[in-house]
């Protein structure tokens, strides 16, 4: 609790101080002055906050990240594909394959020139296909007598 107390009277002394206000005496214009080497420890320790959420601003994206749905389809595309060749694994390559194509089909709307997104059609397309035809194969060479 102590602990607790110090820290909190070590951010709030330099801000709240008793008596008069010396416009000098601040932590910024000493920083202006070249003598930061004269700072006392509290003032150096609100120098490095203010210096901190300035540079935060300064460098701050306020943009909003795009997300590229035309990159993680063209994984999921060849996830998809190599799950093929993978024994157990290829039955999870058509939902994946699936989810890829529709990933695929909406970044395109946005952004008809993304290339992730046309690779990521083709692949998910040829995955279905060579999975219709690897089921078709298995289902003719169970379902056909045996000769």
């Amino acid at each position: 609790m102590q602990k607790f107390i110090l820290v909190i009277g070590l951010f709030t002394f330099p801000f709240f101080s008793v008596g008069s206000v010396d416009p000098g005496h601040s932590p910024l214009n000493k920083m202006n002055n070249n003598s930061v080497s004269t700072l006392n420890w509290k003032e150096k320790i609100v120098l490095r906050i203010l210096q901190r959420k300035i540079h935060k601003k300064r460098f701050s994206t306020d943009q909003p990240k795009v997300k590229d749905h035309g990159k993680t389809a063209l994984i999921l595309g060849i996830i998809a594909l190599a799950g093929l060749l993978i024994p157990f694994v290829n039955l999870f390559s058509l939902p994946l394959a699936i989810i890829s194509i529709i990933m695929g089909f909406r970044e395109l709307k946005k952004n008809p020139k993304n290339n992730n997104a046309k690779i990521a059609l083709l692949l998910s397309w040829l995955t279905v296909a060579l999975f219709i035809v690897g089921f078709s194969l298995v289902l003719l060479i169970f379902l056909l007598p045996v000769m």
